[in-house]
């Protein structure tokens, strides 16, 4: 009698143990599905478009700081830099964030090691937060040549800079620039509506929870969002740095044509404006007014029938060339059936 009622109990627990096991894994899930929404954040990453070809003759300074520039422009605090966003962001229209007497609110930055990626900043859209990474990353334009850039030394640099009524190097204004975007994000009235639009297509299609981001961040809608947020900001970013204090801005064809956030969307963004004959000035009027009022989830509808419109070309057309801005081959075709 006894050894059969231990049997009972070891079957039992065997049995309390499997279901013990499936709850935990399940709550995993869970735990990571939960993590992935809370950690929502739109990456300034890097997209490399070859190795480059090396740096214009002339035309940039690396911003590589010497070690006494280095030690300097570490006295810059987190603090000192949120102070003089948060007065020049009750300025900028379309902002998200409100105080509790709902003025616009800056919600700050923090110096992060944002790991392997080659991410230099990223936003938290859920919080209004902004990451700096504090690591160096690989960096280069499809024209420039690669080397590393370490965001918040450059960020620091640029303050410095400013601080000291200084001119900016390249890599100064690139990061200045970087730091716009970031506050862009913030702007956007669409930005998040179209992350959880994305996100719950990726659960819909039964993508696991761990690959959720990687499936959003690969998106054909997410980059030409990015794409658009990066276009307005690499050129509006002179306005910003002047509200920062910056009494040159010394940079801003070259941040233009060879800036470090997403590098090859853009020259590919550009070109496709040039080939429809459509001047950038009206370009970039449009993407701001999409970037920050517009509904992002349908970004690709509303850009391609406004330049259809201004170039007498099929939408159905520059719309496919709109959605394969990452397209991993020559993307030549997707402008030459448009002609």
């Amino acid at each position: 009698q006894a050894q059969q009622e231990k049997r009972v109990l070891e079957n039992t627990l065997d049995t309390f143990h499997v279901q013990l096991q499936r709850f935990q894994t399940n709550a995993d899930d869970q735990l990571t599905r939960a993590q992935s929404f809370v950690n929502v954040r739109l990456m300034a990453a890097l997209e490399y478009a070859g190795t480059g070809v090396g740096s214009k003759s002339g035309a940039t300074d690396s911003g590589s700081l010497n070690r006494t520039e280095t030690n300097e422009a570490a006295s810059i605090s987190v603090e000192e830099i949120n102070h003089a966003v948060s007065e020049l962001a009750a300025s900028l229209d379309a902002w998200r964030w409100r105080d509790e007497e709902g003025n616009p609110e800056f919600r700050g930055i923090t110096f992060d090691d944002l790991g392997v990626g080659g991410t230099m900043m990223s936003t938290n859209l859920l919080t209004g937060t902004i990451s700096i990474g504090s690591e160096p990353v690989k960096v280069g334009s499809t024209q420039l040549q690669e080397h590393y850039f370490c965001p918040k030394d450059e960020l620091q640099g640029a303050f410095l800079a400013i601080r000291n009524r200084q001119p900016l190097s390249f890599d100064h204004e690139v990061a200045i620039e970087s730091l716009y975007h970031e506050i862009n994000h913030n702007r956007q009235k669409g930005a998040l509506e179209l992350y959880l639009t994305l996100e719950a297509q990726a659960t819909y299609e039964g993508i696991p929870p761990r690959n959720i981001s990687k499936f959003i961040n690969e998106r054909p809608e997410l980059i030409l969002m990015e794409t658009i947020n990066e276009f307005v900001s690499r050129k509006d970013y002179p306005e910003f740095l002047r509200g920062l204090g910056g009494e040159k801005v010394s940079h801003a064809q070259d941040v233009m044509n060879h800036g470090y956030g997403y590098p090859m969307y853009i020259d590919r963004f550009r070109e496709l404006a040039r080939r429809l004959d459509v001047p950038e000035d009206m370009l970039f009027t449009k993407c701001r007014e999409l970037n920050f009022y517009g509904n992002l989830v349908r970004a690709a509808d509303d850009l391609s029938a406004w330049l259809a419109m201004q170039s007498w070309k099929d939408r159905d057309d520059i719309r496919d060339a709109l959605l394969n801005l990452k397209f991993r081959g020559d993307f030549s075709p997707f402008l030459d059936v448009i002609e």
